[in-house]
Parts: structure tokens; sequence; C-alpha cells
């Protein structure tokens, strides 16, 4: 899990630049 602690912050700004939302369940889905 320390990979996706390192990464979450900057995919989350990534997502989130694109207009889109999204919550661990969804970010654990694609993983």
């Amino acid at each position: 899990m320390e990979l996706k602690d390192f990464g979450y912050h900057q995919f989350d700004s990534f997502m989130e630049a694109h207009g889109i939302e999204i919550n661990d369940e969804s970010y654990l889905g694609v993983l």
C-alpha cells in the first residue's frame, strides 16, 4: 500500500483537474 499512499494525492489532483471525482474504492479498483 506504500505505492498507493505515495501516489494517491498526485493521482487525485490529476483526476480532479479533468473534472473526475474519485474515492478510495474507485482508486483501489483501478490498481
